[in-house]
């Protein structure tokens, strides 16, 4: 495939189901299988919230994804996992927030726009929709092997400063993310040591360069 292949992009469908579950693996090679979506799952994803899944593709291959779910989300009580959001249940077709549960982006296909393509999309839905926002729990890959050396609360603070860079928080900043607080135990311990930060993204918050 040439580097000047077009991306287009569209919703995901259930179709995608097995090749998304294949991408997952691709991107996450480190993290256990079980901790990955399946192709069931992300056929529910697809079935439970068309409108806020989307896929990038590059010809006829899947090359990048993005899950989420519309809820309520309780700002008094942010600490959770991404098991406790990753759950159809909590799908609401009149929340007020789009939650980020997942982007994931083929490595032979990085650097070219395509999770910032992504996160527009996500941006225009909750636009057109007059949603309050995106909330996500924004991995720390750049964590890894530093939690001897400063917490995560240090870690996070020296990236939204730019003395750090962090491979996934100083994109999403640029995104017009802001950090709203720590998820320990996010994930499992693959990335990062598994802790996350809480990002938001509200409507009147503009990328870089925009």
């Amino acid at each position: 495939m040439t580097s000047d292949a077009v991306v287009t992009y569209r919703h995901l469908e259930v179709t995608d189901a097995a090749a998304a579950a294949e991408l997952e693996r691709v991107c996450y090679p480190t993290v256990e299988a079980e901790s990955l979506l399946g192709e069931d799952e992300v056929a529910t994803h697809v079935q439970t919230f068309y409108k806020g899944n989307w896929a990038a593709l590059v010809g006829d291959q899947l090359v990048g994804i993005s899950l989420s779910w519309r809820l309520n989300f309780d700002f008094a009580h942010p600490i959770h996992t991404l098991a406790d959001v990753d759950d159809p249940e909590l799908h609401d077709d009149g929340g007020l927030w789009l939650y980020g549960l997942d982007t994931s982006v083929h490595p032979d296909f990085r650097g070219r726009g395509i999770a910032g393509s992504i996160y527009q999309l996500r941006r225009d839905y909750v636009r057109d929709n007059l949603l309050d926002g995106i909330i996500a729990g924004g991995m720390l890959p750049g964590y890894a092997n530093l939690d001897k050396q400063l917490s995560a609360a240090q870690y996070v603070n020296e990236v939204v400063l730019g003395i750090r860079s962090d491979p996934t928080l100083t994109f999403q900043l640029r995104q017009g993310f802001v950090v709203e607080g720590i998820l320990p135990g996010y994930v499992d311990g693959s990335i990062g040591g598994g802790v996350a930060s809480l990002i938001v993204w509200r409507p009147d918050n503009s990328p870089q360069g925009t």
